[in-house]
């Protein structure tokens, strides 16, 4: 069926863009001759009301990706004059990372900032000391701009606040480089329509009481059923041909009768297969693995490497943009020899490999011992720019024997 142009109900073969006045026309008009006619709009709001806090799928997602990033342990290092790195215990940077306000908890923090920039695509950092910082809400944020290319201040809630206290971190936005674009900004159709499935799966199961209509096929009026009749078959049908131990019998009569199946069920609605087409596509957005959300027979393995893929492909790289944002705060008042990593020996599903780098490591005698540890994510040694051979010949940093091994000559050849 078209209207004003449009295939409302059919597969568009082309994108056709309305404006304003052309939409709230469409939609007025749509009501009035009884259809239910809305169209997204790609806004913050959006995404947090049909989105976050409406779409399963999306709060699943997003959920996953913040509380899995939160629980990331890290480290303190700093960079000493001889290009070594030193790990630090104890500083009241640890204890500003710990308790970044006097409102949030690490935890909430992290999660504040990734779920800003997961459903916004900008998350800022606000901090006026080197005591406290703060993650202000995005969808709350707009910018004062000096340039096309430059932002001369930001307002929060009607309050200038000075650039200089904002870190901002945004994805890349080919309409604006002074603000980001959101994950969901594409997938607003798959939003849409994912939202429109649960809706009809829902009122599929509301409308499931009567699936149809059972009458008499006779025109004669003569021949029509006796309300005690109707009773009797209604009766007689409930007890022999419902329940669970009469699934897919078959109903044999001698008399003629019509049916007249009332709405359509979710399978022939292909409500479920969309669904699940609409998981997938929001989960490769932010580049989850779908594997995780399927309650299917998938093997152990299958689902370990997922959970590697996650933190590889997913956390990880979300998780370093909101260090990369605290560690410009701690340049800011401190200096750029201290700066907080991730303690991958902390994340398990990264470690069942850990035995097999582990032993391949071994036999890689052109790293030398620190280089090694990097590696395995340990902090370089005193000492350990030496290389170790497999006969247990030690060289140092010129390639000069300092220790012979087995069977070794004592000059270097």
């Amino acid at each position: 069926m078209k209207f004003l142009g449009i295939d409302i109900f059919g597969n568009k073969k082309k994108q056709i863009k309305l404006n304003d006045v052309e939409l709230k026309f469409l939609q007025s008009h749509a009501q009035k001759l009884g259809f239910n006619f809305s169209v997204y709009s790609q806004t913050s709001d959006t995404y947090i009301q049909k989105g976050f806090l409406y779409n399963i799928y999306v709060f699943s997602v997003i959920h996953y990706i913040i509380t899995t990033a939160s629980s990331i342990k890290v480290k303190l290092f700093k960079k000493l004059s001889d290009d070594r790195i030193k790990e630090i215990y104890n500083h009241e940077i640890l204890d500003l990372y710990e308790n970044p306000n006097q409102l949030q908890s690490k935890i909430e923090f992290v999660e504040n900032f990734l779920g800003w920039y997961l459903l916004n695509g900008n998350s800022y950092l606000f901090s006026e000391n080197k005591y406290e910082a703060y993650i202000l809400p995005s969808s709350q944020v707009s910018t004062k701009k000096k340039d096309y290319f430059t932002v001369e201040n930001y307002q929060v809630f009607g309050k200038t606040i000075d650039k200089e206290n904002i870190i901002h971190t945004k994805t890349f936005n080919p309409t604006d480089p002074t603000a980001g674009l959101s994950f969901l900004h594409s997938a607003t159709s798959t939003i849409q329509s994912q939202n429109a499935g649960l809706e009809a799966l829902a009122k599929s199961y509301e409308n499931s009481g009567v699936m149809g209509v059972l009458s008499n096929a006779s025109t004669e009026p003569e021949k029509n059923l006796s309300p005690e009749q109707l009773e009797q078959i209604k009766q007689k049908f409930k007890e022999e041909f419902t329940g669970i131990d009469n699934w897919s019998k078959i109903l044999i009569t001698n008399q003629s009768f019509n049916w007249q199946k009332l709405g359509l069920s979710p399978v022939d609605l292909a409500i479920l297969d969309s669904l699940k087409f609409s998981q997938d596509n929001i989960c490769n957005v932010f580049k989850f693995p779908s594997l995780l959300f399927n309650n299917d027979s998938s093997s152990y393995n299958n689902r370990s490497e997922a959970k590697k893929s996650l933190y590889n492909d997913c956390v990880i790289p979300f998780f370093k943009l909101y260090l990369n944002s605290f560690n410009k705060l701690i340049q800011k008042y401190y200096d750029n020899t201290y700066y907080l990593d991730i303690d991958y020996n902390s994340i398990d599903a990264l470690n069942e490999d850990k035995k097999d780098k582990a032993a391949w490591l071994k036999d890689a005698f052109w790293l030398s011992v620190n280089e090694r540890r990097i590696e395995m994510n340990y902090e370089e040694i005193t000492g350990g720019d030496i290389y170790v051979l497999s006969n247990n010949t030690i060289l140092d940093n010129q390639f000069n024997i300092i220790q012979a091994g087995n069977n070794t000559p004592q000059q270097n050849q």
